[in-house]
């Protein structure tokens, strides 16, 4: 058996300001952070129906970063072993080598 309830939710990564003045102050502080140091600054909305607690909203920004750091890593070590791979064995990946002979 299967139960089914009813549920609204929303997530939202903001890349410019609502138009009230609390937005639009924390829009031009996290410009000026990232004009400080060339670090990406974000902003996150998390809104639902029924409310998750703050800090269950905590936990799964935390587990998701988590997962963005694992993603991060494999990526990072994808990139090593490819430019690995360019240096010793770049006859493999010549543009002429992909194509098909005729």
């Amino acid at each position: 058996m299967e139960i089914k309830g009813r549920y609204w939710w929303k997530f939202n990564v903001k890349s410019e300001p609502n138009m009230n003045a609390r937005s639009i102050i924390a829009w031009l502080f996290r410009r000026i952070a990232t004009a400080i140091d060339g670090l990406p600054s974000l902003s996150l909305e998390m809104e639902s129906t029924p409310v998750v607690s703050k800090e269950e909203r905590v936990q799964i920004m935390h587990a998701g970063l988590d997962l963005s750091k694992g993603l991060f890593k494999d990526a990072a070590k994808r990139e090593s072993l490819e430019e690995m791979m360019r240096e010793h064995k770049p006859h493999l990946f010549r543009e002429d080598s992909c194509k098909t002979k005729s």
